[in-house]
């Protein structure tokens, strides 16, 4: 059977999964469509402001979209169970519980007035944006984005507590089944790109939500500090899975084996995008840190991304309850309310530019003096007679 054939029969399977998805699985999982779009186009704004200065526009634009696209991607694969277990209000109150609860809330703070921040860079570049990009646009992408990094921090401390990072694989193909020495070597140094990683990206977002928000340090030292521990485990979470766990994506019988080139693209953009985050919008020379900042901000983003795309098969989505029905409706959510939000800036946009064009085209014929006639009487251009009756002599203004 032809590749694509099977592709499609794997996709009207897709489509008909969603009978076998409750309508809290669905509800859960059209809000998390819609909101890791939201982080995904967070995640562009702040890869863009960070690029642009250095690379140009166009490619700023291309890290921007691969970000936009795998932090989607990413974001949604862990949404519906995330809110499955929200909507159920199944709280334990213990040691444990608590410190990743506010290891997890500090480190969203700090995510958000990071993010926040970015948006004020991109408006400070680009004026025209402000009629699309308002303040309260601006934070609901900021809490969006927060709580994206509550769950996703909150999911790989709680790994760590359980220890469950630290449990042998189940792949007999892995690196760690067939050369265990190698595999641990590897992974030593992929701890040591990690912690690296992270210390530069929590001095970037530090030095970030700081120029905006100076009254808030102590708040936002706080949140550096919770960041910087649940990004390290986040770290240390995706380099270990990369090399522990099994690549479904690479499976004979999976129908996504043929978008792997475009997955290879996406994956690169977005980790120069990142590396050029920690840069925190110096130029690139040809030094230790510099050098170090792009080499392990790629390394690192590209290993994250990888672990989640390799782990794309049809019997995830089923895991993960991502359907077709769910994702048609996700889709149309999106777009209803993209065109509600963007109907009254752009109705704005097209006002202001008609009304620029009338006012730099010509109000009449040389026969008039500032819009009015001997007699003072405002006319229109066309001949009709003045709006106005005449009173006499007008005074010019």
């Amino acid at each position: 059977m032809p590749h694509h054939i099977d592709f499609i029969g794997h996709l009207c399977y897709f489509t008909k999964m969603a009978t076998r998805l409750s309508n809290l699985e669905m509800l859960a999982s059209c809000i998390s469509f819609v909101a890791s779009a939201m982080i995904g186009l967070d995640c562009f704004v702040v890869a863009f402001v960070y690029s642009f200065p250095i690379v140009g526009v166009i490619p700023a634009t291309v890290f921007g979209l691969g970000g936009f696209l795998l932090n989607w991607y990413v974001y949604h694969k862990g949404g519906v169970e995330a809110l499955s277990e929200v909507f159920k209000f199944d709280i334990t109150l213990d040691i444990k519980t608590l410190v990743i609860e506010l290891l997890s809330f500090f480190g969203a703070v700090f995510v958000g007035l990071f993010v926040y921040s970015a948006y004020i860079k991109l408006l400070t570049d680009f004026i025209w944006l402000s009629i699309y990009i308002t303040s309260p646009f601006v934070i609901g992408m900021s809490i969006s984005i927060g709580v994206g990094t509550y769950i996703l921090n909150k999911v790989a401390l709680k790994d760590l507590w359980d220890s469950s990072l630290n449990e042998s694989t189940e792949d007999p193909n892995s690196l760690f089944a067939t050369h265990p020495n190698l595999a641990n070597m590897i992974f030593t140094v992929l701890k040591a790109v990690g912690l690296l990683v992270t210390i530069f990206m929590t001095k970037t977002f530090y030095t970030g939500g700081l120029s905006v928000f100076p009254t808030l340090m102590p708040l936002i030292m706080v949140g550096a500090v919770a960041f910087s521990i649940g990004e390290f485990v986040f770290n240390y979470d995706q380099s270990l899975s990369l090399l522990r766990d099994q690549k479904d994506i690479l499976q004979a019988q999976n129908p996504f084996t043929f978008l792997i080139p475009l997955f290879v693209v996406l994956i690169a953009s977005n980790a120069l995008g990142n590396a050029f985050i920690t840069l925190e919008l110096k130029p690139i020379a040809i030094q230790l840190l510099p050098l170090s900042k792009l080499i392990c901000g790629c390394l690192q983003s590209a290993i994250t991304m990888t672990n989640s795309v390799s782990q794309l098969s049809m019997e995830n989505l089923d895991k993960w309850r991502i359907d077709g029905e769910s994702t048609i409706y996700g889709t149309i959510s999106l777009g209803i309310l993209s065109a509600s939000y963007l109907i009254h800036p752009t109705c704005s946009l097209l006002y202001i530019v008609l009304l620029f064009r009338n006012e730099s085209q010509p109000t009449g014929s040389g026969d008039f003096n500032n819009g009015t006639t001997e007699k003072g009487a405002i006319q229109s251009g066309s001949g009709h007679p003045p709006l106005v009756p005449s009173i006499g002599p007008q005074k010019p203004h």
